[in-house]
């Protein structure tokens, strides 16, 4: 079969059936060989399909198969071929050409990588350029232009691989990165990029086992490396010089077998790959936690409750874990996602509820923030195979604000099951070949590893405790860096039905965007990342709890920054983009907490954010105006597109925009929708944006009754600090200086690290806090927003109660309960119980737990039942109880 013609120049393609092989040569022939199983050629075809050389083959298989029956040629001038392979009874083969498509111009102009999907009828490839193509071949086999395109989304070093599973489409290229996409409407949308580790720059190629394993092959170094993205860690690797070789790879079932081309010869490998192989130190993050917030309940049939929740860290990622207390007592934990794309530390996590459920039981919203100034936004489907009519989850945040019923307590039991491991015995060798190397140094980073614990506990009786109310701490786990146990797949998914999340990227946002030109067409956006800048604390809700008619894809987040910012931005689901609507730099000193509550009145529903920072002083804005005013804009600009979409001879302001109002920083005459006005029909007033908020500043012994809102002695200074441009929305609507705050307490002598704000009644609330001076502070306040106050919150003190040494180091933690009852958390590693006297003068410590996780940095509290909670505790591990009252 020697063929001059393929001697000087050829491109060599083996199908992944092994049963042919196509070969270009530089005059634009292609030919095809047929083998049978004795891999001796049976047969053979070839065809003059271009005038210059062919610049590629790849042979295209059928999802979820290794069956072959398409092949792709790349010629001269981006013209792309796809051919149809057929093989009749006396094993001859036929090439029939079924679309022809044609690349962009771009400096590299073929095709390094392609997937064709069958059920669309849709050709999804990647050129040497770095950019991923779709075509629809249904038109005659005949395109032109592509339907998309991703413009360098792999870098400059080419697409190196395109795969199709479980309706998911992936991508990777030589940029040491790997993306998932999905098809939303017939367009390929992007949902999450992710990198395997540090230093695997070259991902050549993906693969996925029948188990649902992924398996990424690349090169690290001079090494060729196997690793398993779903066990997080590497199975297979050879010390073969590098990528810049002829090789290929092989693996039938746990043999691998992986053969290059180095000095001239052909040097093969084998060896035997443990797919499945016992985690004896599953991680959670390799650094310490700083944040863990409540996403979901979904009620299981064997494992009970299971609680999904979100954790950040130090070491920049942010994971989703389930958590389930099964019928024998033993706490299952498991890791179900790693978010990563932040270039810094995770400090902030907050979440809302959405609207988008194609198909899953439950749907949130996810903001990461922290370093850098660098905001996130994610979308968290949780599914259940467990159909249930009630009530599946339970509201974020949402703890319902009932009396306690009163019971005589018990006698208290603790059990303690703990195993200590060896964390570096738990690393084997799994690849037995004598031609195979191993570097035992190179191992992975270390991880914070686990420990089941089963704790029950009554709290200790005193004389108040009998008569007033029974506690019980129970079915505790915890996760230590110290400790660690076997702790398996099989004994964390106990239950066939346990929930599964997935996640998809939707935003990020960055302080200062550069006002240099952008060499480089394909990024959207370049940022001068600000290295002194990190967002300390998140909060957020949906624009649908000021109103229920109000869009549910508005999302408003109010950000707490360490230059001494309170930022309020808008996140557009729809159109996946953040604006800055408003700031203020009140506090002159780093923003440690921020957090919001929803006020009930009359007319209408009203925003109330609170932050704290080191000055001691927590301060409180109305951002009520600024929130409608944004919703209004977006509302009408909505109705401008389609009014446009549908006629341009139709009224720009549409059946359901009857009145106009003026807004102060426009000469727009902005037309007010009817699902904006307020519960009497009145119309929002948008100029009370511009209105300088009054602002004292109060100690705690203010007397009761005396209103904060009609105190003298506001400030303006700093007020008018320069704004940061960071709008790149559609629409652009600048972020205004939110002034002053309505109300200021000056609560501690220093940092402020825990606010909980609480509705009791009516209008009656209690606000705790804890700090950096060991103190926790609770105040009573009444907010009303009186109609001849043009709807602006009103603030009264009504009592306060101090306890000046609540704990033995700083408190980190804080949550209100109830009327009576809210707990503490410390770097001290005691979690506190207090109950509240009925004068609400004095603070009494009911009980006090010891916990195991150090560096305590955050505490997240929900309600599991009627008068049950379950406390999450996050610092150098994990370590959740459940509280009954």
């Amino acid at each position: 079969m020697a063929d001059t013609r393929y001697r000087s120049y050829s491109v060599l393609a083996t199908s992944l059936c092994k049963r042919f092989i196509a070969v270009g040569n530089i005059h634009g022939d292609i030919k095809v060989f047929y083998l049978n199983d004795d891999a001796l050629c049976v047969n053979q075809i070839e065809k003059s399909v271009y005038q210059g050389k062919v610049m590629n083959v790849l042979w295209l298989t059928d999802p979820g198969t290794d069956q072959c029956t398409k092949l792709l040629t790349s010629g001269s001038e981006g013209n792309v071929i796809l051919w149809n392979v057929t093989t009749n009874a006396d094993n001859i083969c036929d090439l029939v050409k079924y679309a022809n498509v044609s690349l962009p111009y771009c400096k590299q102009r073929w095709v390094s990588a392609a997937q064709y999907l069958h059920e669309e009828d849709i050709l999804v490839c990647g050129d040497r350029g770095g950019t991923v193509h779709v075509y629809d071949c249904s038109h005659n086999g005949e395109a032109s232009s592509p339907l998309q395109s991703f413009p360098k989304i792999h870098g400059k070093t080419g697409v190196t691989c395109i795969c199709y599973h479980d309706n998911y489409v992936y991508t990777s290229g030589r940029d040491g990165q790997y993306r998932q996409y999905v098809f939303v409407d017939g367009k390929l949308e992007l949902m999450n990029s992710n990198k395997v580790f540090k230093g695997l720059e070259w991902i050549d190629q993906l693969l996925f086992t029948s188990d649902g394993n992924m398996l990424i092959l690349g090169f690290h170094t001079s090494y060729f490396v196997l690793w398993s993205v779903t066990h997080n860690q590497r199975l297979f690797q050879v010390d073969c010089g590098g990528g810049h070789r002829a090789w290929d790879f092989n693996l039938n079932q746990n043999i691998a077998r992986f053969a290059y081309i180095k000095s001239g010869g052909i040097v093969a490998c084998e060896g035997v790959v443990q797919l499945e192989q016992p985690i004896l130190k599953p991680s959670i993050h390799g650094r310490e936690m700083t944040r863990v917030v409540h996403l979901s309940t979904i009620k299981g049939a064997k494992c009970g409750d299971v609680h999904i929740c979100a954790t950040s860290s130090e070491d920049t990622t942010v994971n989703l874990v389930s958590f389930s207390h099964s019928s024998d007592g033993v706490c299952g934990l498991k890791v179900q996602n790693r978010l990563q794309g932040h270039i810094s530390s995770v400090r902030a996590l907050a979440g809302t509820h959405s609207n988008y459920t194609p198909t899953s039981d439950v749907t949130r919203v996810l903001f990461s923030a922290g370093g850098r100034a660098q905001i996130k936004c994610w979308r968290v489907n949780v599914f259940s195979q467990i159909a249930n009519t009630q009530n599946p989850t339970v509201p974020l945040h949402d703890v319902d604000n009932k009396m306690v019923s009163t019971e005589k307590g018990s006698s208290s039991v603790m059990k303690s099951d703990t195993v200590l491991l060896d964390t570096k015995s738990g690393y084997r060798d799994i690849i037995n070949s004598e031609v195979l190397t191993k570097d035992k140094h190179n191992t992975l980073p270390d991880c914070i590893p686990i420990v089941d614990c089963a704790v029950h506990m009554s709290l200790g009786e005193t004389e108040q405790t009998r008569t007033q109310c029974n506690h019980t701490l129970s079915k505790a786990f915890l996760l230590s860096k110290s400790e660690t146990r076997n702790f398996d797949d099989e004994s964390t998914n106990t239950d066939s039905g346990v929930p599964t999340c997935t996640f998809e990227h939707l935003g990020s946002h960055m302080l200062g965007k550069s006002g240099k030109k952008c060499y480089k067409p394909w990024k959207k956006f370049q940022y001068n990342p600000n290295p002194e800048t990190r967002y300390m604390d998140l909060t957020a809700l949906t624009a649908s709890m000021l109103a229920a008619t109000m869009p549910t894809d508005l999302h408003f987040v109010a950000a707490a920054c360490s230059d001494s910012y309170v930022r309020l931005f808008c996140f557009n689901e729809k159109t996946r983009t953040f604006n800055i609507l408003g700031q203020s730099a009140f506090h002159c000193h780093c923003v440690l907490c921020v957090g919001h509550k929803i006020i009930s009145n009359k007319c209408h529903n009203s925003v109330l954010i609170y932050s704290a920072g080191t000055d001691g002083k927590i301060a409180f804005w109305d951002v009520t105006q600024i929130m409608r005013h944004h919703v209004c804009a977006v509302i009408l600009q909505r109705e401008e597109n389609k009014n446009v979409f549908h006629s341009s001879g139709d009224s720009k302001n549409g059946s359901a925009c009857k009145r106009t109002h003026h807004m102060n920083n426009s000469n727009l005459d902005l037309p007010v929708p009817e699902n904006m006005h307020n519960v009497d029909g009145s119309v929002p007033s948008i100029s009370d944006c511009d209105k300088s908020h009054k602002c004292v500043n109060m100690e705690l012994n203010v007397p009761t009754g005396q209103s904060v809102i009609n105190q003298a002695g506001s400030r303006t200074a700093n007020s008018t600090a320069k704004q940061s441009s960071t709008d790149h929305s559609d629409l652009k609507v600048e972020g205004i200086d939110m002034g002053d705050p309505t109300a200021v307490f000056h609560a501690h002598q220093s940092g402020v690290n825990a606010v909980s704000l609480k509705h009791i009644k009516d209008d009656w609330f209690i606000l705790a806090s804890g700090g950096d001076d060991n103190a926790l502070h609770m105040t009573f306040l009444q907010m009303a927003a009186p109609e001849d106050k043009d709807g602006l919150l009103e603030v009264t003190v009504t009592g306060t109660a101090v306890n000046t040494s609540a704990h033995a180091a700083q408190i980190t933690g804080v949550h209100v309960l109830d009327a009576k009852h809210l707990l503490t958390v410390s770097i001290d590693q005691r979690l506190n119980i207090w109950q509240l006297e009925d004068d609400c003068t004095q603070i009494t410590l009911m009980e006090s737990k010891f916990v195991n996780v150090a560096d305590v940095a955050d505490m997240d509290v929900w309600s599991s039942g009627e008068n049950k909670y379950e406390v999450a505790i996050c610092g150098v591990g994990l370590q959740v109880l459940s509280i009954t009252l």
